[in-house]
């Protein structure tokens, strides 16, 4: 049972809720990873809930939650070895371009820096609380274009793009059809039919 705050009720009145907002956390998040990063799903996955929850199934999630683990102990090793063959190359460039362009209190604001709740629950689901920056958009709708704050891309009718490109573009088609507007005055002529429309009425 989860609070205003996102967090688990942990009264003695919301014991079989937070085992129920556990199993359907567990379930959100790895469909989620399943779906977003490629990884073989939890062949379990409706079975993540109090009625058909089993030890059987507690043993399987176990393995395949460490399995989860190891992947991504695996990627995020392979990530660090490349990032720092790119420093050890490029050092002094990148200290230079850092001593020209870093601003630590833009960090602060991309990053969150300080932000002690990094990662939080809502609606059963864990969000990133922390580097939203560098977090890509979960693909929600065709068309739905809403983001974090200062998401690195947004989705166009389902196709990912990068937020600069997405926002240059919409600035360009708002002024396009404002231009359309003015020139046909278009606000002119639905004022008048308005007018027109009470008259009769």
């Amino acid at each position: 049972n989860l609070n205003n705050s996102g967090t688990v009720d942990r009264s003695p009145a919301g014991k079989s809720d937070e085992r129920f907002s556990r199993l359907s956390l567990l379930k959100n998040e790895l469909g989620k990873m399943a779906s977003v990063y490629g990884i073989p799903g939890f062949k379990y996955l409706n079975d993540l809930n109090p009625d058909r929850f089993t030890p059987q199934v507690a043993e399987s999630l176990s393995v395949n939650l460490k399995e989860i683990n190891d992947l991504f102990s695996e990627i995020s090793n392979s990530a660090n070895e490349r990032r720092d063959q790119f420093y050890n190359l490029n050092s002094v460039k990148l200290k230079k371009m850092e001593k020209d362009y870093y601003n630590f209190k833009l960090e602060e604001i991309v990053t969150k820096y300080y932000e002690p709740n990094k990662i939080l629950i809502y609606k059963n689901s864990l969000i990133q609380n922390t580097d939203p920056v560098y977090l890509d958009p979960y693909k929600k709708g065709f068309l739905n274009f809403r983001t974090h704050f200062y998401a690195p891309s947004k989705y166009i009718f389902g196709i990912k793009t990068d937020t600069f490109v997405f926002n240059i573009s919409l600035v360009l088609l708002s002024t396009i059809l404002l231009y359309l507007a003015l020139y046909y005055n278009l606000l002119g002529k639905v004022v008048s039919l308005g007018q027109k429309f009470r008259l009769r009425k």
